[in-house]
């Protein structure tokens, strides 16, 4: 009898998500949407978008607070165009006019350990009126690894 062969395969950042900041716009005031009914909100844009393949895109609202309509997402890498394609054009909630604003964009490429020292760098991409885009990362000093990369909007105070 032959010995069975295995195969091991490890495919690099194969579970890398994204981490993002977003802020739903509701103009006209009215009910604030609660947790569980923004996740359902996040779930409906990627099915009118993408369809049930795109509505059974894992993504995970890992915080949300319902006085300011903000949340972070956590979505697998390979789902990130479809998430914030769907966002950017879901119009409607619950009949009144809505927007998602992504305020910030985030992955960790590689774990950091106990005990490395990590350089931290952010570089203002493009300041347009009184947003900034500013390019953020983290490397450990000792390997030059990334850790952590994204983009991030914040507000220029006024001179």
């Amino acid at each position: 009898m032959a010995a069975a062969a295995f195969e091991r395969r490890v495919l690099r950042r194969a579970a890398e998500h994204h981490y993002l900041r977003v802020r739903l716009e509701l103009p006209d005031g009215g009910a604030r949407p609660n947790a569980a009914q923004f996740k359902q909100l996040v779930v409906t844009a990627l099915r009118e978008l993408h369809g049930e393949v795109g509505a059974a895109l894992p993504v995970d609202v890992l915080t949300y607070e319902e006085k300011t309509l903000s949340a972070i997402l956590r979505v697998i890498s390979s789902g990130l165009v479809k998430l914030w394609s769907a966002l950017t054009l879901l119009g409607f909630y619950q009949n009144r006019r809505c927007a998602f604003r992504v305020l910030q964009e985030i992955r960790f490429p590689a774990p950091l350990y106990v005990g490395e020292e990590v350089t931290a760098a952010a570089e203002v991409k493009r300041l347009k009126g009184s947003v900034a885009h500013i390019s953020v990362s983290c490397q450990v000093r000792e390997s030059g690894k990334t850790v952590m990369e994204g983009m991030v909007k914040v507000m220029v105070p006024e001179s």
